[in-house]
């Protein structure tokens, strides 16, 4: 079984089944219920399910589900990676994609509007290329500028001039680099980001790859401390970059 597409009561099914309490990046959709209401809607799901053909529900309201249903929905009960990407525009958050992996599989999850959750089975290399394209960037010219760090504070100071490009600039940052950031700053680039939680690693579990782009090129942002103050660094980065950068969150 290479896709499906389920009520989120139906995921929660499935994932209890495996022994799966929550499910990573999916609201929960039991939140604030009693035990008994909890009990009634899941026995629903399973009859649901049931009704699908996807499961054989006896007397007791016990069900044996079958087992390609099961092989597709396991990266989210054994999830070892979860991955997802955003994309910033006007100020407005949208969720981009997201992806569960595990040793030897990986599911894409997409959330339809009508509350429906469609699964699909793909490989690391094909998540890296749908990640990849979201980023926009085949005719992306790029900065030639040396990198540039800015504490949060001189950046929200910069954001609030009237030219903030000049503000950048005076503050060390090269021409074309600051045009960019501006850009950023007056919400007329498009942030993206891809955050990859890894639950197998306890020294570094979660990664983030975050960039800003606009019709004059791109930019990595990297957090960092400068004299102990929250800053940014912004360095160039192209289109090879970027997919060296998402192959690496996902350890292809």
């Amino acid at each position: 079984m290479q896709q499906v597409i389920l009520t989120p009561e139906e995921l929660f099914y499935l994932c209890s089944s495996l022994g799966a309490a929550e499910i990573f990046g999916v609201d929960d959709v039991f939140y604030g219920m009693t035990d008994a209401e909890i009990a009634e809607r899941m026995q629903k799901a399973g009859e649901s399910l049931g009704a699908r053909g996807f499961a054989q529900m006896d007397f007791d309201g016990i069900g044996t589900l079958e087992e390609e249903l099961l092989a597709l929905i396991r990266p989210f009960a054994l999830c070892r990676q979860h991955i997802v990407s955003d994309i910033t525009v006007k100020g407005k958050d949208h969720t981009g994609f997201q992806f569960y992996s595990m040793e030897d599989a990986m599911v894409r999850l997409i959330k339809n509007e009508d509350g429906t959750l469609e699964v699909h089975a793909v490989t690391g290399g094909e998540a890296a290329s749908l990640l990849t394209r979201a980023f926009h960037i085949s005719d992306m010219p790029g900065s030639a500028d040396a990198p540039f760090i800015a504490q949060q504070t001189e950046l929200d100071a910069a954001k609030r001039k009237k030219d903030i490009r000049t503000s950048l600039t005076a503050l060390g940052c090269g021409e074309a680099m600051a045009e960019i950031i501006a850009a950023g700053l007056r919400e007329e680039g498009v942030y993206h980001s891809v955050v990859a939680t890894d639950f197998t690693n306890m020294e570094m579990p979660i990664q983030t790859f975050l960039c800003l782009s606009c019709p004059n090129g791109m930019l990595q942002i990297v957090p960092v401390l400068d004299g102990g103050e929250e800053s940014m660094e912004f360095r160039n980065i192209g289109a090879e970059d970027v997919r060296t950068h998402i192959a690496r969150l996902l350890n292809e």
